[in-house]
């Protein structure tokens, strides 16, 4: 848990932590998955029903738009926590931050992507 005096977490915190990010991104690639599979097809379907082209499209539209709200109203805001976090950890300078992002791109990963 996170002590609020300290904002430090306990040993344990980063495993579980790290446990449901691994858990939610599962559940993202499988909803992903799901719906690149059966949203096409039921465009189709809906397009020849309703001899209407652009009904998924709308349909997708409207999805989209129910899960923006949902997630507005439900997922919590962590601003003002990474905020604070990130005051207490505001030890870098603007060099440090461009060394490291020198490196990054000095990196045989990623200059191949260049």
């Amino acid at each position: 848990t996170c002590n609020d005096d300290t904002n430090e977490m306990d040993a344990g915190e980063g495993e579980d932590s790290a446990a449901q990010r691994a858990a939610a991104l599962g559940r993202m690639t499988t909803a992903y998955t799901i719906g690149a599979t059966i949203g096409p097809a039921l465009g189709g379907i809906l397009a020849v029903e309703k001899e209407d082209l652009y009904v998924g499209a709308r349909l997708a539209v409207w999805g989209s738009i129910v899960s923006l709200v949902l997630s507005v109203v439900y997922l919590k805001d962590h601003t003002a926590q990474n905020e604070q976090r990130n005051k207490k950890n505001e030890k870098s300078s603007f060099v440090d931050s461009l060394k490291n992002t020198l490196q990054l791109l000095w990196h045989p990963n990623v200059s191949s992507l260049l």
